[in-house]
């Protein structure tokens, strides 16, 4: 048992440190699950018991309020038929008794309410004298030999010491005829008042017997099935209760009749408290109200005689039904949150788990990362060196391509002035031979004109060939300087096409140029040129490939007296359309099977955009040409942000 002990406990170590994050999650949610359930069935119970209870306060207020309706006033009904003067004369101490006077008005006052059952005047002795009992309506007077003495009832014994202005109200009680219960029962109080104390009446009680089992039939209707109404004596004997035999207690001597004896707590709550309202125990909810007859009229010898409690509470099953409902349904939804808390954790647990393993696993990237960069940054620093050596090669290759293009224009009239001088020299040497001869003048003209003629040839071509050093000495020197310049536009394009006029005139290519003489802008001369030679190259090389002859038009305009814009265009073979939108692109080129690499567009982009600070825009369709289309502002905005760096791309 201690071996199977120890080897549990690592593994619930293990566990709960692996899941130390569900836990921490699962744990505080489990609780506030459990007190939120709680108070949910706290919620429920109380909502749900909510319309009970307004039923109950209902059934209460109807149940007082028809008891008040019909009992409200009976003690004001033996006082009125006091003061009636036929009553009143009747009575006279000091004359017979009117038997039938008496008999024909309490008849008449029988019909005052619905409820007197019997009138009667009841003498000194306790003997009645005169009785009208009503029934169903119609009032017949009892005969002589069927009057009773009621001396030793309590109502006579306890109605006889009232005052002149005092009126009595018995308790509910049952009828009683010849010391027995009248069957079927007959519910009843008792109002009654004095005579002859004082009013020069005979000595005696006028008694008024109300009825209540109409009343209380229609209480009775007020329970249902979810609640039941009780009416309650001012002794806790029940008078109305679901179970007919717990009614009218006190003609037996079990205490169980009595709610003091049932339920002793309640009972308290009723002596202590007027109204009670859903008060609730574990199987029952009640609300009671006191009902009090009287008007205020009564001493303190009568008071509280004839009150009831009417007492409304749920069935046995109402509030534990509800109960267990609502227990079933918090549970329930708290028992779905413990779940749903649950996957939460385990989820977030699990997610927590992977952020840990992916921040190790970003860690060990960021490692790999870094010695990528470091690979990265080495092989880019040789890139950077590879692409300054490639564009130094270009720009050798451009000043190469120069370089031939001057030579060859060079060559033919350099070759053509040795030619006229060699012929000059051999005319030389033949006249000097010949003035030794002593020839004359007109034999030597001819051999002067010829010689003038070659001379002016040789010096021409000597002039051409000083052109065109001058040109290239413009391109050389422009393409070194680092800071931004005056020049002319035309003379630039001039300096360009000069140098490249053998190329061109190889392609069969004619250029016409529409630029102003006046257009001068503030830039870097030699970029200019540039772009100029690598845009006519990248024609050269494309527009008229296979072509024996083609057009090349340049256009220059100054727009708004801030930008110039200049376009170059051929009616070459244009440009497919999947390389049009990459043109600029680096390492673009289709024409890689002749060894081109395809940065020369792209060094022209960044020469305008970043160095000149203008736009490039290429327009082109195939088969109808290309146009280029260079907008450059005439003063550089910030010629100072450009470093040689920069100028040596």
């Amino acid at each position: 048992m201690a071996g199977s002990f120890k080897r549990v406990v690592p593994r619930v170590r293990e566990h709960l440190s692996d899941h130390a994050v569900f836990y921490s999650i699962f744990l505080p949610f489990v609780l506030v699950i459990a007190l939120a359930s709680v108070v949910l069935y706290m919620v429920l119970v109380e909502l749900r018991l909510a319309p009970v209870k307004m039923e109950q306060l209902d059934k209460v207020d109807a149940a007082k309020s028809e008891i008040l309706r019909e009992l409200g006033q009976i003690e004001r009904v033996p006082s009125l038929i006091r003061r009636n003067p036929d009553v009143r004369e009747s009575l006279e101490a000091n004359s017979p008794l009117a038997l039938d006077t008496l008999v024909s008005e309490f008849s008449f006052f029988s019909h005052v309410s619905p409820l007197i059952s019997q009138v009667r005047w009841l003498d000194s002795t306790g003997m009645e004298r005169v009785r009208v009992n009503v029934e169903r309506g119609v009032a017949r007077a009892v005969p002589e030999e069927q009057l009773q003495s009621k001396q030793h009832r309590d109502y006579f014994k306890d109605a006889w010491p009232l005052g002149p202005t005092e009126t009595y109200l018995s308790a509910v009680d049952l009828n009683m005829e010849g010391g027995s219960v009248v069957w079927p029962l007959e519910p009843t109080v008792r109002a009654a008042v004095r005579t002859g104390e004082n009013d020069n009446l005979r000595d005696g009680l006028l008694v008024v017997n109300f009825d209540l089992s109409p009343l209380f039939s229609r209480l009775r209707r007020l329970s249902d099935e979810t609640q039941q109404l009780e009416i309650v004596d001012q002794n806790s004997f029940w008078l109305l209760h679901p179970d007919t035999s717990m009614e009218w207690g006190f003609l037996s001597t079990s205490e169980s009749h009595r709610l003091v004896s049932a339920d002793p707590g309640f009972w308290n709550d009723i002596q202590n408290n007027e109204v009670g309202l859903g008060a609730v125990d574990d199987t029952l909810m009640r609300s009671f109200s006191k009902v009090r007859f009287s008007s205020g009229e009564r001493t303190s010898r009568t008071e509280a005689l004839a009150d009831m409690i009417v007492i409304v509470q749920t069935r046995q099953n109402i509030v534990g039904a509800i109960k267990t409902s609502s227990a079933l349904f918090a549970a329930a939804c708290g028992l779905l949150l413990v779940m749903g808390a649950g996957a939460l954790g385990w989820n977030l647990s699990a997610a927590y788990n992977r952020e840990n393993g992916l921040k190790r696993d970003l860690q060990r990237e960021g490692e790999d990362l870094k010695r990528a960069y470091r690979s990265l940054s080495s092989a880019h620093e040789r890139t950077v060196l590879l692409q300054n050596e490639l564009v130094e090669s270009r720009k050798l290759s451009s000043l190469g391509m120069v370089v031939a293009g001057v030579a060859q224009e060079l060559n033919t009239p350099t070759s053509s002035a040795i030619l006229n001088l060699d012929w000059a020299r051999t005319l030389e040497n033949d006249i000097e031979y010949r003035l030794r001869d002593h020839d004359t003048w007109p034999s030597l003209e001819n051999d002067f004109l010829i010689c003038r003629e070659r001379l002016d040839s040789a010096s021409a071509d000597v002039r051409h060939v000083d052109e065109l050093i001058n040109s290239f000495k413009r391109l050389a020197v422009d393409r070194t300087l680092q800071a931004p310049e005056l020049f002319e536009l035309r003379g630039r394009i001039d300096d360009v096409l000069v140098t490249m006029e053998t190329r061109l005139n190889h392609h069969g290519v004619d250029v016409i140029t529409n630029v102003s003489d006046d257009i001068a802008l503030e830039s870097y001369p030699g970029i200019f040129s540039l772009v100029i030679q690598y845009i006519l190259d990248n024609t050269l090389e494309h527009a008229f490939e296979g072509a024996k002859s083609g057009k090349l038009k340049i256009h220059g305009r100054v727009d708004s007296g801030r930008h110039i814009i200049l376009e170059i265009s051929d009616n070459g073979r244009g440009i497919d359309a999947h390389i049009a939108g990459k043109v600029f692109d680096p390492f673009v080129t289709s024409a890689r099977n002749r060894g081109h690499i395809g940065l020369g567009m792209h060094f022209v982009h960044q020469w305008v955009h970043n160095l000149l600070q203008g736009v490039i825009v290429l327009e082109s369709q195939p088969g109808l040409g290309t146009r280029h289309i260079i907008t450059l502002p005439v003063t550089l905005p910030q010629p100072g942000r450009t470093t040689a760096a920069r100028l040596s791309i």
